[in-house]
Parts: C-alpha cells; structure tokens; sequence
C-alpha cells in the first residue's frame, strides 16, 4: 500500500487595519467667512486583527480570528474656519452682573484703553503665565504697570469684527515689558498668532 504523510501545521498571523480620521472645525474671526486652513493634520488608527491559520500540506484550510487589538486611535484633522459669527475666542463666561451691549461694550467696567496695541502669543502645553496660572486662552499678557496683574478685562477690536472676549490679566512678556504693545493675546496655535497679527484692540 502507499503512506500518504499530510503535514498539519499552525501560525499565527497578525494583519494591521487603519481606522480613517474625521475632521473637526475651529470657527475663527480670525480670517474671512469661509476661508480653511489646516490647523492640524489627522493621523489614522490601528487595530490589530491575530487569526491562528491551520495549514495542510502548506495551504491554508481554516482561519479563526483569534483576537482584536486597537493598537491606536484616529485622530481627527482640525480646520480653522473663517467665521465672523464665531463668537468670542475666549471660553472665560461673564462676571455675574456684566452684559454686553449691541455696541459690543461692558455694561460696567472701570475704565478702557482704546486702540490699544496688541499682538498674540501662545506656548507649549502646560506652560505657566508669569502669575502662576496656567498659559491657556483666557489668560492674557499685560504690562503690569499699565493694567495691574490679576485684573479681569474685556477685549474687542474698535469695530467688534474680532472679540477676545474676557480675560485674565495673568502674564507678561518682552513686548508689553519694553513698551512695543500694551497686550499680549493668548492663542491656542501659531497659525491664529500669525493671522491675529499685530492690531488696535480696546481694553475694558
């Protein structure tokens, strides 16, 4: 008779998927109603399929999905979008009591600085402000001899097409300390630094 010898064997094979990213908006008055640019490019994720394969005579006869691994997130691109219903670029919410008119004016503050010189900022994450509080939006650079530390102020263009909004009086820096700019606007990126520019704000 004749011995048929059939070799059976197992592996294991890993096969990587990516997860397509999305894309997030960042609405801005920063730049013209519907102008986009990149803000940030998006990266894809992975997940990790394992089958354990099952080979007769070298050729594959069964698969079985062994496990499932998410080895990484997607993460979306974001797009800054012109928009001059944006709203303030500050998330800081009104003191209780304090509205703002339809002329884009506190209802009560202590005193204002009119045009203003001001240009932006921003740093790495978890940088701290020369006050101690964290670098963030909100938190703005001053000179400290013109608007005392601490103090809570409202920003806008002469004309409101850009509105800061509230914000902190929490750090200073080389331009107001030498006299260049009264303000020092924090921005969450060097794009938004490089299209806020350098410009007329009023300081309530």
């Amino acid at each position: 008779g004749t011995i048929v010898v059939t070799r059976i064997a197992e592996q294991l094979v890993e096969e990587v998927t990516e997860i397509p990213y999305g894309t997030s908006y960042k609405y801005t008055p920063l730049l013209k109603d519907g102008k986009q640019l990149l803000l940030s490019a998006g990266t894809s994720g992975k997940i990790v399929n394992t089958y354990r394969e099952t080979l007769v005579d070298g050729e594959v006869t069964a698969r079985e999905l062994v496990s499932t691994v998410r080895q990484s997130e997607p993460v979306n691109q974001v797009m800054l979008v012109g928009s001059s219903s944006a709203g303030p670029i500050s998330p800081m919410a009104a003191p209780a009591g304090v509205t703002i008119g339809a002329d884009g004016v506190p209802s009560s503050y202590k005193r204002v600085i009119t045009n203003a010189r001001a240009t932006a900022y921003t740093s790495k994450k978890g940088a701290v402000t020369y006050s101690g509080l964290p670098a963030m939006v909100g938190h703005v650079g001053v000179n400290k001899d013109e608007i005392p530390l601490g103090s809570l102020l409202y920003i806008t263009s002469p004309d409101n097409s850009v509105v800061y909004g509230f914000a902190i009086a929490a750090d200073i820096g080389y331009g107001t300390v030498a006299d260049i700019v009264d303000l020092d606007v924090y921005l969450d990126s060097v794009l938004e630094c490089k299209y806020f520019g350098g410009r007329k704000m009023n300081i309530y």
